[in-house]
């Protein structure tokens, strides 16, 4: 039997108009997209899970560390059915769950997407309401495209469903 080739994930030249947005106002964003040798029957919301919630912990750590410290995002609990790693979820369907988090400085809006059988997408759309965010922003953006490629890769390494409750600590 062949092994399955890894998921190839790469960012995508333009983000187009997101209905999942809070607001059609945004200052940045960025989008990847996971090509999945397989089909997976994860949901939208399974993954987002398994990608921020089933990160190495010191990467949970970074993360939550740059969103609550440097940008001030006000997280709300981490695990529990409204919030995935404390982002709010807004809505999630099968194929589509968008995530959001508001702060003084930026609000932020995640929407992860089943394009397709064999493709994931997250999208991330950054609100500055202070041009002190901007500067922080161009400072966490590097990471954060770093980061969300590599949460995406991981998540797509991963195969079948999971259950929240088996999440590692």
């Amino acid at each position: 039997m062949a092994a399955t080739p890894p998921p190839r994930v790469h960012r995508l030249a333009t983000v187009g108009p997101e209905p999942w947005t809070v607001g059609s106002r945004y200052d940045y964003a960025d989008a990847f997209e996971a090509q999945l040798a397989v089909p997976d029957g994860r949901s939208a919301e399974q993954w987002a899970r398994c990608a921020l919630e089933q990160a190495p912990r010191a990467v949970r750590v970074v993360i939550i560390f740059a969103q609550r410290a440097l940008l001030r995002l006000q997280l709300e609990g981490h695990s529990d059915p409204q919030h995935v790693l404390g982002w709010r979820v807004v809505a999630s369907e099968p194929d589509v769950i968008s995530l959001a988090a508001h702060g003084p400085l930026v609000s932020a809006v995640i929407v992860g997407r089943r394009s397709a059988p064999t493709a994931v997408q997250i999208k991330t759309f950054v609100i500055f309401e202070r041009r002190r965010g901007r500067f922080l922003w161009a400072a966490v953006a590097p990471l954060h495209r770093r980061i969300a490629r590599l949460l995406l890769k991981r998540a797509a390494g991963r195969s079948g469903p999971f259950s929240s409750g088996s999440l590692p600590s």
